[in-house]
């Protein structure tokens, strides 16, 4: 069985009642992010949601091609492990209006913090900050 984890970028059908979903993720390997669809009876996910997956790659011809579905057999949310996971995971969380984050800011807080970047913030919220312009204004966001 192989695992993997990434994040859900379009939901392509949602699960019916004892159906399964259908998901295009992008989900990290030793060599930066992937782009692959899923499959997934075991939890309705949607746009943005991180996720930890086992299952099996299975084949399936789709007009005329065939390509591979990961087809998990259980899902559980997760923090991305790697630090191109961590950097698409938290700029999809801040904003330059809302928090007075920009890509660069998110990126200089991922190469401080390095691969574990979301489990530092995880057990320590406050490193947060570092990613705004403006720390002491955007605290409480």
């Amino acid at each position: 069985m192989d695992t993997i984890a990434g994040i859900v970028t379009h939901v392509r059908k949602k699960p019916e009642e004892g159906g399964s979903g259908l998901y295009v993720v992008r989900y990290e390997t030793a060599g930066g992010m992937v782009e692959a669809k899923a499959s997934s009876r075991a939890l309705a996910l949607e746009v943005g949601d991180w996720f930890l997956a086992k299952g099996e790659w299975r084949p399936n011809v789709f007009r005329g091609r065939t390509e591979h579905i990961f087809n998990a057999v259980s899902v559980k949310p997760d923090l991305p492990a790697t630090r191109e996971g961590a950097a698409v995971f938290l700029s999809r969380i801040f904003e330059a209006g809302r928090h007075g984050a920009t890509p660069a800011s998110i990126r200089a807080f991922v190469d401080r913090h390095g691969a574990a970047a979301c489990r530092k913030a995880e057990q320590n919220p406050e490193i947060l900050a570092e990613i705004s312009s403006d720390p002491a204004r955007f605290r409480g966001a």
